[in-house]
């Protein structure tokens, strides 16, 4: 179930303030900081409290989860993408249009942001690690991830659709011939014309 944009902003609203940490300077020298598994059970517990009052089934309350638990801790709406080995590119071109690319094959899935700013705030999560910047006087930046994924973000007033996020994932499997060829890149007659090349110690250009 894909929930809709009023009952993930609650979730947010109510979620945020109580699950990050105040200031560095504002904190007792007992506090500890707040790990993922801490925040995960914090969203685990208010969301069972509040779908007794509105209930869900198991598989709905399970995904509502997930999808806070992204929000808060990942990448919003693309986080399962990213993490996902099939999948080789994710784009974002604005807060609606979220499409992805598995198989060599370009899809659009239902997942969505609820605006430009919930758009914008994943940005800066993915680049601020990075030391990078993006506003209005910068409104592209082109970076790497630490796993050598490639990022490209785009945002007003160069983007006319809404803030624009490209991630090209490096594959963790070196693709050999074969996959080359399920996959439609090459034929099986440039495999062999390749291959063949190959074997006379022929000079390739590319």
């Amino acid at each position: 179930m894909i929930f809709g944009t009023t009952e993930l902003a609650t979730a947010l609203t109510i979620l945020a303030p109580s699950l990050m940490m105040p200031p560095r300077s504002e904190r007792e020298p007992t506090m500890k900081p707040v790990t993922s598994c801490r925040k995960r059970r914090g969203i685990f517990f208010w969301l069972q409290s509040s779908t007794k009052r509105a209930p869900l089934s198991a598989a709905d309350k399970a995904q509502l989860i997930q999808d806070v638990s992204d929000d808060i801790l990942g990448y919003g709406p693309i986080d399962r993408y990213l993490k996902d080995d099939e999948v080789s590119e994710v784009m974002v071109n604005g807060p609606r249009n979220i499409y992805i690319e598995r198989g060599g094959k370009i899809q659009r899935v239902d997942a969505a942001f609820l605006n430009n700013e919930h758009v914008r705030r994943i940005i800066d999560r993915i680049i601020a690690p990075l030391g990078r910047h993006i506003d209005e006087t910068s409104p592209r930046v082109d970076a790497r991830l630490p796993d050598g994924s490639r990022v490209n973000v785009i945002i007003e007033p160069l983007s006319l659709v809404g803030p624009v996020i490209t991630i090209r994932k490096f594959s963790r499997k070196r693709l050999g011939l074969q996959d080359m060829v399920n996959i439609g890149s090459l034929s099986d007659e440039s495999v062999d014309f390749l291959r063949r090349c190959i074997m006379a110690q022929l000079n390739v250009l590319i």
